[in-house]
């Protein structure tokens, strides 16, 4: 390796994992915020409005 070792790649790894601890506490920190506020999910008659009653429809596609 180089001059440093194993050393910044050591340094590389903890930074990795702090970035992704950081990242995945300022998400649940929203998600629970949105979800106790109720904003989290759409009513399901402004969904039935958006996309129509019913369960969803296959498509299916055809070559002409």
């Amino acid at each position: 390796m180089g001059s440093g070792g194993g050393r910044l790649l050591g340094a590389h790894i903890v930074v990795i994992l702090v970035i992704v601890a950081w990242v995945s506490f300022t998400m649940a920190l929203l998600f629970l915020v949105l979800n106790k506020l109720g904003l989290l999910r759409i009513s399901a008659e402004a969904q039935d409005g958006w996309h129509g009653p019913g369960a969803p429809r296959r498509v299916t596609m055809t070559t002409t």
